[in-house]
């Protein structure tokens, strides 16, 4: 990472979630003003079009609106936003632009393999995961009413998936995995070895 900073990191965007959200919004507004939700349509990524031609759908799936009522799309824009600007304050512009288009590249790849058409729900909630990795004790207000910890959100989220793993298609499965990947190649070590301390620590526990 350290290598590909000094050699690419000038083209590194900043503020990169503010500029997803921005263009989020306003697909979200010209949507709205002019009562036309299939527009829409045209920026989800659809294997089966992009194969037909509409190439551009591998990256603007990603300003596909996560929301329908105006209050819900104002909290939860922010709250990516929040998020996302979190991370890259702790890695760097180069680090989270890394992050970011890797998650996209693989959700990309991952729809068209599996031929599911997508949005950018699950790549932001791979954001959200590295968020409450890295602040795992950050208090937000949810709903901007209730505070509560990052974690026990994430622990929600992780519920979530889970339950639409078991239940959902085998599609939906590589779906959900890949739209992760970018996730676990970035925690999934320092994960593995937190996990194994705990396991370790709480053997020892039992032995006294």
């Amino acid at each position: 990472m350290e290598r590909l900073e000094r050699k690419f990191g000038k083209y590194a965007i900043k503020n990169l979630m503010l500029h997803i959200m921005i263009l989020n919004a306003i697909m979200y507004v010209v949507a709205y003003v002019f009562r036309q939700n299939e527009i829409l349509s045209y920026l989800v990524l659809n294997p089966d079009l992009v194969v037909k031609g509409q190439i551009w759908r591998i990256f603007t799936f990603v300003m596909v609106p996560p929301a329908t009522s105006i209050f819900w799309i104002v909290f939860v824009l922010y709250f990516y936003y929040f998020i996302g600007s979190g991370l890259q304050s702790a890695w760097g512009d180069f680090k989270f632009n890394v992050y970011y288009f890797l998650g996209v590249l693989l959700t990309a790849a991952v729809s068209m393999v599996s031929g599911v058409t997508v949005d950018g729900t699950f790549l932001n909630l791979s954001l959200f995961f590295g968020f409450a990795t890295l602040y795992p004790n950050m208090q937000v207000l949810l709903f901007f009413i209730l505070p509560i910890k990052i974690k026990y959100l994430a622990y929600v989220y992780a519920l979530s998936n889970l339950y639409f793993f078991i239940t959902g298609s085998n599609a939906v499965r590589v779906v959900i995995i890949g739209s992760l990947l970018n996730f676990f190649i970035f925690f999934g070590k320092s994960l593995y070895r937190t996990l194994r301390y705990k396991i370790r620590t709480y053997r020892k526990r039992n032995r006294f």
